[in-house]
């Protein structure tokens, strides 16, 4: 997951939506978001406005909508020139 994130953070790898769900009750992703909260960000390893490149949940319907949000406007990669 952080290969994934690191490749959409630099541009090299394709465009697509990253929803971290969780069991409904559970916090699994929680330690995760908290290292990248307090010690990347922090430090300035990693830039604040990257976080919105993930979202975490705990509800099936928030992760199809942000899922749904992303294809909204993303249509295709397209190359021009």
């Amino acid at each position: 997951m952080l290969e994934l994130l690191t490749l959409t953070q630099t541009g090299k790898g394709l465009p697509a939506p990253i929803v971290l769900l969780d069991t409904p009750g559970e916090r699994f992703w929680e330690g995760l978001t908290t290292f990248i909260d307090d010690d990347l960000v922090r430090r300035g390893l990693v830039s604040p406005s990257d976080v919105k490149l993930y979202r975490v949940t705990g509800s099936c319907e928030e992760a199809v909508a942000e899922i749904e949000r992303f294809y909204s406007n993303y249509h295709s990669l397209r190359y021009v020139g």
